[in-house]
C-alpha cells in the first residue's frame, strides 16, 4: 500500500513561535493496524510511547509555520510517501498525529495551541 501524507498549520497567523528563525515544526504520523489499534487503546492510559511503539510504520512529517502544506516544503526529514506491506488478511488501519518529542510546546509560546490538518492518501495495487 502506497501512503501520501501532509499537513499544515490551519491557524498559523494566531500563533507565535518563541524563535522567528523557526521555519517548521516536526511531527510524526503513525500507521496503525487495526489489531494494534485496538490493543493500544485496551491499555490504560496510552502514551505516545506506546503508539510509536505499535505502529507499523511512523512517517516523519515537517510541518511549515506559515500554513503551507508540508508537501511544498523541502526538508530532509519529511516524508511525503511511504509504503506499507499489506500481505496477509484484508486490514483496516487508523493514522495517529504523534508530538512525542513536545515539539509543539517548544516552538510556540506558552499556552498556544496550534491546529494541525492533516490528509492522508492510501493506494494499492
Amino acid at each position: 500500500m502506497d501512503i501520501d501524507v501532509r499537513a499544515k498549520l490551519t491557524n498559523s497567523q494566531s500563533v507565535t513561535p518563541n524563535d522567528s528563525s523557526l521555519e517548521a515544526v516536526r511531527i510524526e504520523i503513525a500507521v496503525l493496524a487495526d489489531q494494534d489499534y485496538e490493543r493500544i487503546q485496551k491499555l490504560n492510559n496510552p502514551n505516545c510511547e506506546d503508539y510509536r511503539l505499535g505502529a507499523t510504520k511512523l512517517i516523519a512529517t515537517v510541518i511549515p509555520l506559515d500554513g503551507s502544506w508540508s508537501d511544498e516544503f523541502m526538508h530532509d526529514v519529511a516524508f511525503k510517501h511511504s509504503k506499507v506491506s499489506t500481505q496477509g488478511r484484508p486490514r483496516m488501519y487508523y493514522f495517529q498525529v504523534l508530538d512525542c518529542q513536545r515539539e509543539l510546546s517548544k516552538v510556540f509560546k506558552t499556552g498556544q495551541l496550534p491546529k494541525i490538518a492533516t490528509e492522508v492518501h492510501m493506494t494499492t495495487g
